[in-house]
């Protein structure tokens, strides 16, 4: 790729042919002649040799080199993974868009490497990001004009061989049951029903029930069992991580259960618990992070709807990141608009 300024005494040339301007080319009057970027032809040359150019900019295409509407291009698809739709360019950058509402997976050592290479440029929000049908989650960018095609070719070949640097993660349609072991009075119960059944239809799943049991374990053992008989996942609302011998501790170790972890390296949140029951999971946590305030029970809810594996070294990993601040409102599902994101009242 050869950069080069052309003198209006070699406008008519055959050397004009198959270059690019770098700036837009304008007349007396401030229209645009020839914008920048443009493959000259026959009758971009004809409209320049009329004007009264003093000089022009231009980049010559050798071989090899691919414009930057190719290459631009080329480079979207190449990143863009299962859930990503690439969409028309806009001012020089290539928009990879949600195809559907779920969780985007970015993974930072292939963008790392593609983004190595100072002519290729791909930007991305940040990974574990929820985000919503149609919503930009990165774009894709060739800085010059003109870039050699082995560059774009690399790119391609590196995401064949290792996976698309992004994609996301559509949401499963789950069935959800709760268990309150809390004792509520009619308009709290009602509260809960509406304000956790808001947040499982925002992932596209159903709340298939919600039982109000006291603080017994073979009432609380009974009520597990028979929400996890025909859902996936079975939120205990009103439980206490710091007891051992908290009833739903004890149901669960009747039920043959494997705790995964109690309490979380998080706040709000850190009384947040997760067993495995069967192919299905509970989860548990006080009946305040059910509702209003979002804590890492709504981001550990976010994984579990999008499948996710959830093990002991994910949830560890949730420190990192873990004071849920109100700076942190990005990383929560949007359940109401008018409210911050991971919030429904």
């Amino acid at each position: 790729m050869t950069p080069w300024v052309l003198l209006r005494s070699a406008l008519g040339t055959a050397r004009l042919e198959g270059s690019l301007c770098t700036a837009p080319v304008r007349d007396p009057e401030g229209h645009v002649v020839v914008d920048k970027g443009t493959l000259l032809g026959e009758d971009d040359r004809a409209r320049l040799a009329q004007g009264a150019w003093d000089t022009l900019h231009l980049v010559r295409c050798d071989a090899g080199d691919l414009v930057e509407a190719v290459a631009g291009g080329r480079l979207a698809e190449a990143v863009a993974g299962p859930g990503v739709q690439v969409g028309a360019v806009t001012r020089g950058q290539w928009p990879l868009r949600a195809a559907w509402r779920g969780l985007l997976e970015v993974d930072p050592l292939t963008l790392a490497e593609l983004n190595g290479n100072e002519d290729l440029s791909v930007y991305t929000l940040f990974d574990g990001q929820v985000v919503d049908r149609d919503e930009v989650v990165g774009c894709a960018k060739v800085i010059p004009f003109v870039v050699g095609e082995a560059a774009v070719a690399a790119a391609e070949t590196l995401t064949r061989q290792r996976g698309p640097a992004l994609r996301v993660r559509k949401f499963s349609p789950h069935h959800v049951a709760a268990v309150v072991v809390e004792r509520l009075g009619e308009r709290a119960r009602e509260r809960f029903a509406e304000s956790f059944g808001e947040k499982v239809r925002w992932f596209g799943g159903t709340l298939d029930r919600v039982d109000h049991v006291a603080p017994d374990v073979a009432a609380v053992r009974e009520a597990i069992e028979r929400a996890a008989r025909d859902s996936h996942l079975t939120v205990v609302a009103g439980t206490r991580a710091m007891d051992p011998l908290d009833p739903a501790f004890q149901a669960l170790e009747a039920l043959g259960a494997h705790r995964v972890r109690r309490g979380m390296a998080a706040h709000p949140g850190s009384l947040c618990w997760i067993a495995q029951l069967g192919d299905g999971w509970v989860i548990g946590l006080p009946s305040c992070g059910v509702l209003s305030q979002a804590t890492i029970f709504d981001l550990i809810f976010t994984w579990l709807f999008a499948d996710m594996a959830i093990t002991p070294g994910r949830l560890a990993s949730v420190g990192h990141g873990g004071l849920l601040t109100r700076d942190m409102a990005y990383r929560f599902p949007p359940y109401r608009a008018q409210r911050e994101r991971g919030e429904v009242e």
